[in-house]
């Protein structure tokens, strides 16, 4: 299958996720919008969960893998990006594949967050340990936050939403991590 053939079925589950729920697509619905048998489809994906999975590794973790942005602009990508494909992004936070979405997500923030941690000189003082929590907590928090922001319950811009994170970021943990050093 070519690249052009898996970012056709993409296309085609996300316009699909737009009107109806994630369970309720099938992959005879897939291939019929693509032009392509369901041999094709089974060629490169397992099940409709693993091309969401493909859909947010390539357009989410990849990119901003390849950006190399700083960690301000990968939040503010974030925002973007659930912002430029709520409804698909809604549908899939309420479908089976949460659980996925949000491990994606949850490797990507923490990483975020731990070359954030990383590039404040530490003292011996603050362990691996403390260091592993603040992230785990954090990356919670945003993963938490998110959902709330997709689901409406915190109407802000994603550009307001970013400078929150940075401002949380900037004082909370910084400031954290040198209380620890103490």
């Amino acid at each position: 299958m070519s690249p052009t053939t898996k970012a056709l079925l993409a296309a085609a589950l996300k316009k699909r996720m737009a009107k109806k729920a994630l369970e309720k697509i099938t992959i005879k619905e897939l291939v019929g919008d693509c032009g392509v048998n369901r041999q094709t489809f089974y060629y490169h994906f397992s099940d409709i969960y693993d091309l969401l999975g493909w859909i947010f590794q390539r357009e989410l973790i990849d990119a901003l893998r390849d950006a190399r942005l700083p960690w301000q602009e990968h939040f503010a990508y974030i925002f973007r990006y659930m912002e430029e494909n709520r409804a698909f992004c809604l549908a899939a936070y309420h479908s089976h594949g949460r659980e996925m979405v949000e491990r994606k997500l949850y490797a990507l923030v923490s990483g975020m967050l731990q070359e954030v941690m990383d590039s404040v000189p530490l003292e011996a003082a603050v362990t691996r340990r403390d260091k592993a929590f603040i992230v785990d907590f954090y990356t919670y928090a945003f993963i938490g936050l998110l959902g709330s922001w997709l689901n409406c319950a915190v109407r802000e811009s994603p550009q307001d939403m970013t400078q929150h994170m940075e401002r949380l970021i900037k004082t909370d943990i910084f400031r954290l991590l040198l209380q620890l050093q103490q």
